[in-house]
């Protein structure tokens, strides 16, 4: 069931998870460019893996986006290390050098096996208040060690029918995100007043409620766990917006207004990369 023949000396069968590379990549004892090199995978073969963890941010095919995650190849038995020749090291590659949809369900290894002086896990989210008067919206958000970030709105569905009172858009919507500064700031561009232009005029309820969420991103589609994330909710009525709450992750799913709402859902959609 591997998508490609193995790459010589890597284990696949009874892998946590199977990546093919796509660029020759230099193998690593752990998870950043600072380790000694412990091997090189040739592009378009299956590597098995165990799990990942974090490391040194590294560029990838997605225009603006980093990717922190630093896969750690599965390491056969003694009898089959011999017999195929497998280094008797750890081997990290970078995620970057992977097709990034394919890591997606990976787990995430501890300090044993990623080592105790890589990178902090990154802080909370703090999404900066959102100026909704302006033809286009520059949100801010921050946070602490994060490779990336990523912005999405959900517009809650009319309370009179149940339906997301939108003509033509989705519910949960992507605004923008990629890579942060090194102070872990990110800006992103949003078309306010395109969604307001969706809302269905013949909508039932005049008010509609919007849940603007941040979240830091390890790698294109890898969002942060929901609890990070920082909402902020606004309520539009007669063309304009008025702030309603601030909250953290945690908060915004238990928040009685936030009902329906699949935070999970919402920060993955903020992570998802421009096709």
């Amino acid at each position: 069931s591997a998508p490609a023949a193995a790459c010589p000396a890597v284990p696949v069968r009874g892998a946590a998870g199977t990546v093919v590379t796509i660029a020759d990549v230099v193998t690593r004892e752990g998870p950043g460019r600072a380790y000694v090199p412990s091997g090189r995978l040739p592009a378009g073969c299956a590597v098995g893996l165990a799990g990942w963890c974090l490391g040194d941010p590294l560029p990838t095919g997605v225009a603006g986006w980093s990717d922190s995650r630093w896969l750690m190849v599965r390491r056969g038995g003694p009898v089959a290390r011999h017999v195929s020749g497998e280094p008797d090291r750890p081997r990290f590659l970078p995620a970057a050098a992977t097709s990034p949809e394919a890591v997606a369900g990976l787990p995430l290894l501890s300090t044993a096996d990623c080592g105790t002086d890589g990178p902090r896990v990154p802080g909370a989210t703090v999404l900066e208040a959102v100026s909704v008067d302006r033809p286009v919206t520059n949100i801010v958000a921050r946070s602490a060690g994060a490779t990336n970030l990523g912005f999405a709105v959900w517009v809650r569905p009319d309370p009179a029918t149940g339906l997301a009172p939108l003509l033509r858009g989705e519910a949960y919507q992507q605004i923008g995100g990629g890579a942060t500064l090194p102070s872990g700031r990110r800006v992103a561009r949003w078309d306010y007043p395109g969604l307001l232009r969706d809302l269905d005029p013949a909508r039932r309820t005049p008010a509609v409620l919007l849940a603007v969420a941040a979240v830091g991103c390890d790698g294109p589609g890898a969002s942060r766990p929901a609890t990070s994330a920082a909402v902020t909710t606004y309520e539009v009525a007669g063309g304009q917006a008025v702030r309603q709450q601030r909250l953290r992750g945690g908060q915004a799913r238990t928040a009685p207004a936030l009902a329906g709402m699949d935070l999970p859902r919402l920060t993955a959609t903020a992570c998802q990369p421009p096709r």
